[in-house]
């Protein structure tokens, strides 16, 4: 496993805590603003790989 990044691995535990409260509140236009504003700050290449990622995972559940 890749070395992480404190403050990037911070994002993507945010980033999974809110797929698992707002699977079913949130629509797939709403997750997607949330996921933007939470990582407004600029992350690395990196994380936005391993978030495509995640976003397709919760797609499919």
């Amino acid at each position: 496993m890749n070395k992480v990044e404190p403050q990037e691995s911070n994002a993507i535990r945010m980033i999974k805590e809110a797929c698992e409260k707002n699977r079913r509140m949130m629509t797939d236009e709403a997750f997607r603003k949330e996921v933007e504003k939470r990582l407004y700050a600029g992350p690395s290449p990196e994380l936005l790989a391993k978030l495509r990622v995640l976003w397709a995972a919760n797609k499919e559940q």
